[in-house]
């Protein structure tokens, strides 16, 4: 986080949990160290009741981060935040549905880390991004975002299933001096 961060800080007796949520916010929340509430439909807000959604189980949170073909090569990732919550501001919690979906306030949840599910597609009838918009990028307050340094067809990744310990590979070639024809 930034040296103006609003971060909350965790005191003993907090539990982990994750925080599924958007490429495009991830800038925007690292940046506060902040995780916003849901509370207004009218911004596209899903919730049913007003809070921070997290789990205590990684696979329902990842059903919360949309898969996004980030760098254009038709390979879908995810993005999920592991934090620490205090169990005694639950303001809602619901077991039935998604393997269990905690509400808080922001300032009882804490940031403490990020992961990167790659090669994570969606699934039949999950909402999907097809490719990166840079206008979309939720930039934090007082930062212009970047323009793209590149074009996503400069970027590949590589999975080789003979070697998984290697894990993916995300490849850039911008810098490759093309053949001109004279």
């Amino acid at each position: 986080p930034s040296d103006t961060a609003l971060t909350v800080q965790p005191v003993n007796g907090w539990e982990k949990a994750y925080h599924g949520t958007w490429w495009y916010a991830l800038w925007s929340i690292l940046g506060t160290g902040l995780l916003l509430e849901s509370n207004d439909s009218e911004r596209g807000h899903e919730f049913w009741e007003k809070g921070v959604y997290v789990s205590m189980r990684q696979e329902t949170a990842s059903e919360y981060a949309r898969a996004h073909a980030v760098f254009g090569d038709g390979m879908y990732h995810r993005v999920l935040l592991e934090v620490l919550y205090d169990p005694k501001n639950v303001k809602r919690e619901r077991t039935k549905r998604g393997g269990g979906q905690i509400v808080l306030r922001s300032s009882s949840v804490a940031i403490q880390g990020v992961r990167f599910l790659y090669n994570n597609p969606p699934q039949k009838g999950e909402e999907r991004l097809h490719n990166w918009q840079p206008e979309l990028e939720a930039a934090p307050s007082g930062r212009e975002r970047p323009r793209p340094p590149c074009t996503p067809q400069e970027f590949h990744s590589r999975f080789d299933p003979e070697a998984p310990e290697v894990g993916i590979q995300v490849i850039w070639e911008g810098n490759r001096n093309p053949t001109v024809d004279k």
